[in-house]
């Protein structure tokens, strides 16, 4: 059997990932820092600051159990990588 060769790009794919999931986290868990200044630029009151990050993370975790379930229902197609030689 010959070994495909990627020249690469999966170490192009990983970092990629990898700071997409990085910025996507830290957005989630840096948001108490914006918190004061958004209650005073908007002037609005702490619970409709606080609906802000409770609707950011709700729709985090529910794209990621409605990907689960998609892939488990076999919704997604499977991709085929062709390697050039």
């Amino acid at each position: 059997m010959e070994k495909s060769k990627d020249k690469g790009w999966s170490w192009v794919v990983l970092f990629g990932v990898f700071v997409s999931a990085s910025l996507s986290v830290g957005f989630h868990q840096s948001v108490g820092v914006f918190f004061v200044d958004w209650q005073e630029d908007f002037g609005i009151s702490t619970q409709a600051v606080g609906w802000t990050s409770s609707v950011s993370m709700a729709g985090f975790a529910i794209s990621g159990k409605t990907i689960h379930v998609q892939s488990r229902l076999r919704c997604v197609l499977p991709y085929k990588a062709k390697f050039v030689h």
